[in-house]
């Protein structure tokens, strides 16, 4: 995989198009937690996980990924 690509649940997102990642926060309808990811598209993605610890590692690992984008 690239280091300009990212992959979480399904989707391969081009981390030079991202433009904010929220917080983790308990999703509407307690439905688990999750964090939602705007692009330069104007796309905001929605990731959703069971706990919370879940959600907070794959978050980590998203923005570790994003700071380490060329």
């Amino acid at each position: 995989m690239s280091s300009r690509v990212y992959e979480i649940q399904g989707y391969t997102i081009a981390l030079p198009h991202v433009l904010f990642v929220s917080a983790v926060f308990n999703s509407e309808q307690k439905e688990g937690w999750q964090f939602n990811v705007r692009l330069a598209s104007d796309v905001r993605l929605q990731f959703k996980f069971p706990n919370r610890s879940d959600a907070a590692i794959e978050r980590e690992l998203f923005v570790k990924a994003l700071k380490e984008c060329p």
